[in-house]
């Protein structure tokens, strides 16, 4: 398992992978106390910092107020070591 893929179901285990290249990942996330569907597509190099994420318009409306910090998020997931 590459450190991003187990950094990403450590931090999200609720999303799992989608494909056999492990580009996509599909499922939940709680924000505000309520769960959202959330879809990530990563490029084939599987950088998070250039993932897309898929997902309705009230969690892109949670989360616009907090755009630094989900920039940020893909940083810290791949700094954290493996267990």
């Amino acid at each position: 398992m590459a450190v991003t893929e187990a950094s990403l179901l450590r931090q999200c285990p609720l999303l799992l992978p989608q494909n056999r290249s492990k580009t996509v990942y599909e499922g939940f996330i709680s924000a505000q106390g309520r769960d959202f569907h959330l879809r990530i597509v990563l490029p084939e190099d599987l950088q998070l910092k250039n993932a897309r994420l898929l997902c309705s318009w009230q969690l892109r409306t949670i989360l616009s107020g907090y755009h630094r910090i989900v920039q940020q998020c893909p940083q810290e997931i791949s700094r954290q070591p493996l267990c």
